[in-house]
């Protein structure tokens, strides 16, 4: 048997992006949003990767990663609250 999940109530808007959509926009999409738990170090997608999800982060801060010539990363942006696309 499979435990439920414990997660805090988050309401979409909390997005910034869907937060600033017009009600009639932000309510056609709200049937297809889905919460989904961002455990930390969870890498979204790598280079290269093909795009399948648009995720609305409500909480949190999320970084976009580089990857330098020489093996290191670098962070490009920290976006609280912005889309992400996998």
């Amino acid at each position: 048997m499979t435990k439920p999940l414990n997660l805090p109530l988050h309401d979409p808007a909390q997005n910034r992006i869907l937060g600033a959509l017009p009600k009639s926009d932000y309510e056609r999409l709200l049937p297809d949003l889905e919460l989904i738990p961002m455990p930390l170090g969870w890498i979204i997608s790598d280079t290269g990767d093909h795009v399948n999800f648009l995720y609305f982060p409500t909480s949190g801060i999320v970084t976009l990663m580089y990857d330098l010539e020489d093996g290191v990363n670098t962070p490009l942006s920290r976006s609280p609250y912005s889309p992400i696309s996998t």
